[in-house]
């Protein structure tokens, strides 16, 4: 790709400004972890071999004057989009299999019948989003370098205050794990420190706030927290992530407030009949909310098909609840959404456009 003189120049999004990453001291280099490392030609190859959009690891050449995702270095750049292209078509091929496996073998066994087709349609969502990956991949060759450069920018962004909200998640976990709550039926913590309602009632207010960070079962903490991690390295890299944080506690809180006024309505039970609420599921919903309604007003300062992701599995995340469990709180994830929906449209992340690939590249 080759800048165009033809268009005109507009700011590009803060992750697509090869300016921010690291400068190459010259030849071949690496750098993981802010180690630099200076290689052979050899041992680049090596490290480019390895390399997938993921990796962590920058790599520099005689032929660039900053240390980049591998797929950006000339050198190596075709057969890395080639090993991505394979990739995503055996992912694509992987998951349309098993989702065609998974509801005809399976589906009668978990689902009622009139959540087969819904979960069907699900399913076929999820396979077109990995074959829009695939094709996004092999007839764009800026795709894969818009995505190697956010990814990239993402994890440089994250800091050790982002593991505040995960670090709180893991050790009500571990906290749950340790006095045998979730194994013996035992409640104590949920009875000192969840939301459950007549507690509240009582004027124990603050139980909005903890109560979400505790959950029902290790299967409840261990989907949301996958989640958490998932959609969070996202949004709290954006700038000002302390904000978003502060945010996240605030949408997570008001989720807890949803189920708790309409608990009346909408019955969601604790184990041994606790009449409360658990789970950090609004905080996620929160989480792709935001992202959702931030890439739809601002899709140009966001890689392409990242939208198309956000979407699908918020879609997911939303419906197939509804379809495999009774006890959900159907008033935390709608609060939750509709908080990440509406702050993620009017807030506007640093930098007007992207335009890599297109008017302004300098790859």
């Amino acid at each position: 790709m080759s800048r165009s003189p033809s268009h005109k120049t507009h700011q590009l999004a803060p992750w697509a400004r090869l300016s921010s990453f690291p400068e190459n001291p010259g030849g071949w280099a690496s750098i993981r972890k802010n180690q630099l490392r200076h290689l052979t030609e050899a041992e680049a190859a090596r490290e480019a071999a390895s390399w997938n959009l993921f990796s962590p690891t920058l790599l520099g050449s005689p032929s660039t004057d900053r240390l980049l995702p591998a797929i950006l270095v000339p050198e190596f750049a075709n057969a890395l989009r080639q090993k991505v292209i394979r990739h995503t078509r055996n992912n694509a091929l992987v998951a349309s299999v098993g989702c065609i496996a998974f509801f005809y073998l399976f589906s009668g066994l978990f689902l009622e019948v009139a959540s087969y087709w819904p979960s069907v349609l699900l399913m076929l969502l999820i396979s077109l989003l990995f074959w829009s990956e695939h094709l996004n991949a092999k007839n764009d060759q800026a795709f894969l370098a818009e995505r190697a450069l956010y990814l990239a920018w993402v994890r440089s962004r994250l800091t050790c205050g982002y593991w505040i909200i995960p670090g709180t998640l893991l050790v009500a976990g571990i906290a749950q794990t340790a006095s045998g709550h979730w194994f013996t039926g035992r409640n104590w913590i949920l009875e000192d420190y969840g939301l459950i309602y007549e507690q509240v009632n009582n004027g124990e207010y603050w139980r909005l706030l903890t109560g979400p960070f505790f959950h029902s079962s290790p299967t409840h903490w261990l989907i949301n927290s996958s989640l958490l991690l998932m959609f969070s390295v996202f949004v709290f890299a954006l700038p000002r992530s302390e904000l978003h944080i502060c945010l996240f506690l605030i949408a997570t809180t008001l989720s807890g407030l949803a189920a708790y006024i309409t608990h009346e309505y909408l019955p969601f039970s604790l184990p041994a009949s606790y009449d409360g609420f658990a789970g950090i599921s609004g905080g996620v919903f929160y989480l792709q909310g935001f992202m959702l309604a931030n890439a739809c007003r601002n899709s140009s300062s966001y890689p392409r098909g990242l939208l198309l992701i956000f979407a699908v599995m918020t879609t997911v995340n939303l419906v197939l609840p509804l379809m495999t469990e009774n006890n959900i709180s159907i008033a935390a994830h709608a609060a939750g959404l509709a908080c990440g929906l509406l702050i993620g449209a009017f807030f506007a992340p640093a930098g007007e456009s992207n335009n890599l690939g297109r008017e302004d590249s300098h790859v």
